[in-house]
């Protein structure tokens, strides 16, 4: 079965969107299903790390053809908080 890209906003960055998603992306069952590409800001990312006690690394993107996929590293196509690709 080929693996299937899935584009992850993160919703609004004062909100608890960021959190769910670095906890998901934390469990390795996600990596067996989807190859999981967040789309949204690199700092809200970093954020939520900090808050969730968890370690991950950060891999912009510009395609997803790019991304590593793999448990401990977020593939990123980054905007900012208005959502302006930069």
């Amino acid at each position: 079965m080929d693996m299937q890209f899935i584009a992850i906003t993160l919703g609004d960055p004062a909100g608890i969107g960021p959190e769910i998603v670095v906890k998901s992306l934390s469990d390795p069952k996600v990596y067996e299903v989807c190859q999981p590409l967040v789309i949204g800001d690199k700092s809200v990312i970093k954020q939520a790390l900090t808050i969730c006690q968890l370690n991950a690394d950060i891999h912009v993107v510009e395609k997803p053809q790019a991304g590593k996929y793999q448990r401990g590293t977020i593939d990123l196509i980054e905007c900012d908080s208005f959502g302006l690709i930069r």
